[in-house]
């Protein structure tokens, strides 16, 4: 049996956003428009962004509590903290939080490389976390000035004994 139907409608959607972009003038979509929306989304969510990091850092401070006490599962107890610096790595630049990127980039390369976390890991990590813990409650943006050059190459010697 063929269905056949006795009238087709077509329907064209609307372009709702292309109605909305005006070509030319003042608020035309524009490299600089772009640029100046997102400066006043980073500004707004700024401090969220320091808010939410703080956070992360006490996670990152609880687990790292866990690789020094005498856990049941020490390889899941390094992967839970590879796994949460994986996060707290990505977004610090875009806030103008450089350092907490590079040092949490650091972080997790280093970690990365642990099979086990003995005293020396533990120690290593602690004075990344510190670090980072630094950039936050000092506000080091961008990349730090002098102190935060000084703490990047310091940290960067820690890393360098388990490269």
């Amino acid at each position: 049996m063929t269905v056949t139907p006795d009238k087709v409608e077509i329907f064209m959607p609307p372009h709702t956003i292309a109605n909305k972009v005006t070509v030319g003038g003042p608020n035309a979509v524009s490299a600089q428009n772009l640029d100046r929306t997102d400066k006043q989304i980073v500004a707004n969510l700024g401090a969220q962004y320091v808010d939410g990091v703080t956070e992360d850092l006490k996670m990152l401070d609880r687990a790292l509590a866990k690789l020094e006490g005498s856990s049941a599962s020490p390889a899941e107890d390094l992967q839970a903290f590879h796994d949460i610096v994986h996060e707290v790595r990505a977004m610090g630049g875009t806030f103008e939080y450089d350092l907490i990127s590079s040092i949490g980039d650091q972080l997790y390369r280093m970690v990365d490389k642990f099979e086990t976390a003995g005293p020396e890991q533990v120690d290593a990590i602690r004075a990344h976390l510190a670090g980072m813990q630094m950039v936050i409650k000092e506000k080091l943006q961008g990349d730090g000035g002098a102190t935060g050059q000084a703490l990047k190459a310091g940290l960067q010697k820690v890393y360098a004994k388990f490269s």
